[in-house]
C-alpha cells in the first residue's frame, strides 16, 4: 500500500503549492494525515488517538493546564544551551518516586549542564513529580489559538485550492480512493495552518533567540507539523535531530518520502535521524542521515529488572495499535471462551493514544474481567511469555529484548503493513491457529541478531554523536 502511496508524491509539484510566509510547501504540513486517510478508508481502521473533547473539561482543569503553561515556559532562563528538546509528555513513566520520560532523561543525563528539555502536555496534563526539571512551551499552543482573529491571504486561498484539486486529480490518476468530505476538512486545516504559522513564527523566534541551542532535538520531526520550526531553526545555523521514538519500518508513512522528493525537501527536514539499530534504519526512506545509537531506556532496563519467575500460568499480553478495536475485542473475548483458565491468563494492553477512551473501546472485555495493563510496559514485559498482535508496534520488538514470545497475527486489514520481516511467529486470523501457535510456541523465529534492532552503549553513542557534530 506504501508504495502506491508514494506514487502521489512522485512528481516534486506537489510541492509547488507554498504558503506566502516562508515559501513553506503546504502539502508537507498535510502530507501524513492526508496519506493516513486514506489508509484507513481503505481498510476501515480506528483512528489510534482517541480525541480530546475540551468542551468536556471542567472549568477549573483549563485554568489549572493555563497556570501551569505559563509557570512552565522557560520566560526567565538567562543560560544558553548546546541542546535543547521538544517532546511529548506522554512518553513519562511512573517510577515509584517520580515520572521519567522514557525517551529523553537519559539523554538529558549525558550533557545536563547543557541541555534543556521541552515537554508537550499529555491532554492539558503535565506529569509530577519529576526526577529532572523539565520545561514546557505549551504556551505556544494557547497563544496560537488567537490566529482563529486573522485572515488567510488571497495568495493561500489560491494556492490551498489548487493543491487540493491537484490531489484530488492524482489520486483519481492513481484509482486511490479518497473522501470528498474529508478533503473538505483538509481544506479548512490549511486555512487554520495559514493563520497560526505566522503566530509560530514569532513564538518559536523568541525561543531560539532565548535559547540559543547549537543542536535542536524534535520529537515527530518528519510528520510535518514543525516545518516551519524546522525551517526557521536551520535558517539560525541550528542542527535538527529526530530520535526514534517508536515502531518504524517501509510501512510507516511518517518515514517513507518519494525518493523524487529527497533533495526538494531537506530544509524542513532533520539533518540527522538517531534510530535504535541497523535494522530500523535500513526500513526508512528519508533525506536525513541515519545513526544507529539503540535506546538508553530499553538498555537500562533489560539490565536492571529482575528475570522472570516461575510462574504456575502462562500470561498472554495482547497489545492494541489502536486502529482495530472490534477485532481485539472479539480476539481476546474468544482466548479467554476457549483457553483453559488454569493455564493461560490473559491481559490486555491499549494503546497509549487510547487510554482516555478505554471504557468506550473496551467496555466488552473489561465486563468479562480481563485484566488492563496500563503499567511501566518494561516492567510488565518481564511477566509475560507470550505478547500478541495484529498490528507492529515497538512493543513487539521490545518484547524480543525481553525473550518475550512473540506472534503477529495476520489479517486483511492489516495488509497495508510491510510484509514478514522474519522476527516474529505469525499466523492468520484463525482462532483455532492462534491457538495452536499459542500452545506450541516454543522460540521466536529470529533470523536477525538483537543488536542489529537495538544496538548497546546507546548513551555512549549519543555522547560520541554529540560530540562530534558540535566540534
Amino acid at each position: 500500500m506504501n508504495e502506491e502511496l508514494l506514487k502521489l508524491e512522485e512528481d516534486p509539484k506537489i510541492l509547488d503549492f507554498r504558503f506566502k510566509l516562508n515559501n513553506l510547501p503546504m502539502w508537507l504540513f498535510i502530507r501524513v494525515d492526508f496519506l493516513w486517510h486514506i489508509i484507513k478508508k481503505r481498510y476501515s481502521l480506528d483512528e489510534p488517538h482517541a480525541s480530546l473533547d475540551l468542551k468536556k473539561i471542567n472549568f477549573k482543569k483549563k485554568i489549572s493546564y493555563l497556570i501551569n503553561s505559563i509557570k512552565k515556559f522557560p520566560f526567565f532562563i538567562k543560560k544558553k544551551y548546546n541542546v535543547a528538546i521538544i517532546g511529548a509528555a506522554i512518553n513519562n513513566v511512573w517510577e515509584g518516586e517520580y515520572f521519567t520520560n522514557r525517551l529523553y532523561d537519559l539523554i538529558y543525563s549525558i550533557f545536563p549542564e547543557d541541555t534543556i528539555l521541552l515537554e508537550y502536555s499529555n491532554r492539558l496534563f503535565f506529569y509530577e513529580p519529576r526526577k529532572i526539571k523539565s520545561y514546557s512551551i505549551d504556551i505556544v499552543l494557547i497563544l496560537r489559538k488567537l490566529s482563529k482573529y486573522l485572515l488567510v491571504s488571497k495568495e493561500d486561498q489560491k494556492n490551498i485550492i489548487l493543491l487540493l484539486n491537484y490531489l484530488k486529480d492524482i489520486c483519481d490518476k492513481n484509482k486511490i480512493l479518497y473522501d470528498v468530505k474529508t478533503l473538505e476538512n483538509f481544506k479548512h486545516n490549511l486555512f487554520s495552518i495559514s493563520k497560526f504559522i505566522r503566530i509560530n513564527n514569532i513564538l518559536y523566534s523568541i525561543l531560539l533567540k532565548k535559547l540559543e541551542p547549537k543542536v535542536l532535538i524534535i520529537e515527530d520531526a518528519h510528520y510535518g507539523k514543525y516545518t516551519d520550526l524546522i525551517y526557521l531553526a536551520k535558517k539560525n545555523g541550528i542542527i535538527i535531530l529526530e530520535l526514534q521514538h517508536g515502531y518504524i519500518g517501509k510501512d510507516h508513512i511518517a518515514y517513507n518520502y518519494h525518493y523524487s522528493l529527497h533533495n526538494y525537501i531537506t530544509e524542513y527536514l532533520p539533518d540527522y535521524f538517531l534510530t535504535f539499530g541497523r535494522f530500523w534504519s535500513n526500513n526508512v526512506r528519508i533525506p536525513s542521515k541515519t545513526v544507529e545509537i539503540g535506546f538508553p531506556y530499553l538498555e537500562e532496563k533489560t539490565k536492571s529488572l529482575n528475570l522472570k519467575k516461575e510462574k504456575n500460568k502462562k500470561y498472554i499480553l495482547i497489545i492494541s495499535g489502536g486502529s482495530l478495536v472490534e477485532y481485539y475485542n472479539q480476539l481476546v473475548k474468544n482466548l479467554y471462551d476457549l483457553l483453559d483458565k488454569n493455564i493461560y491468563e490473559i491481559v490486555f494492553r491499549p494503546h497509549p493514544s487510547e487510554r482516555v477512551a478505554i471504557n468506550q473501546r473496551y467496555n466488552q472485555i473489561i465486563k468479562i474481567g480481563i485484566k488492563i495493563d496500563n503499567d511501566n510496559l518494561y516492567k510488565s514485559l518481564i511477566n509475560y511469555d507470550i505478547v500478541l498482535s495484529f498490528e507492529k508496534s515497538t512493543v513487539l520488538y521490545e518484547a524480543l529484548a525481553f525473550n518475550v514470545k512473540v506472534i503477529l497475527i495476520r489479517n486483511p486489514k492489516n495488509e497495508f503493513l510491510e510484509k514478514k520481516d522474519d522476527l516474529f511467529e505469525e499466523v492468520d486470523y484463525n482462532i483455532n491457529e492462534i491457538i495452536n501457535k499459542i500452545q506450541n510456541i516454543t522460540y521466536n523465529n529470529m533470523n536477525i541478531e538483537i543488536e542489529d534492532i537495538w544496538k548497546s552503549n546507546s548513551l555512549a553513542n549519543y555522547r560520541k554523536f554529540i560530540e562530534s557534530i558540535l566540534k
